[in-house]
């Protein structure tokens, strides 16, 4: 039993794997349609996990979360990395955990295009 645990908690501290939620507030830079204008505002949303595999992200501006989730393809002491897409969009998430600078983008197939850049807590 001794060892078990013993090694149960050496394989927690290795994988250091955070399900914490982060406070972040993105400057977004967005336009719509190919013809769009680029438009930039500010927005505050919160990542947070809901489970080990799938990463979400509320915006505080429309007081919902989206309904796209991301697949999480990587979470460990360094970064968080994620993706999502279906047949009209493609959507990546990064967050460097040391520096808590994160960066999501989306793309759809009609030329809409949203980069949203910013700090974590």
């Amino acid at each position: 039993m001794k060892n078990f645990l013993i090694i149960l908690a050496i394989s927690l501290f290795w994988s250091n794997v955070s399900i914490a939620n982060y406070n972040c507030s993105y400057n977004v830079w967005f336009k719509i349609g190919p013809e769009g204008e680029l438009q930039k505002k500010v927005i505050k949303m919160t990542v947070s996990f809901k489970d080990e595999k799938t990463l979400r992200i509320f915006d505080h501006e429309i007081d919902s979360y989206y309904s796209d989730e991301f697949f999480v393809l990587e979470n460990n002491n360094k970064t968080i990395q994620g993706i999502f897409s279906d047949s009209k969009k493609i959507r990546s998430f990064i967050l460097d955990k040391q520096t808590r600078y994160s960066q999501w983008t989306s793309v759809w197939g009609k030329g809409s295009t949203t980069v949203h850049h910013g700090y974590c807590k």
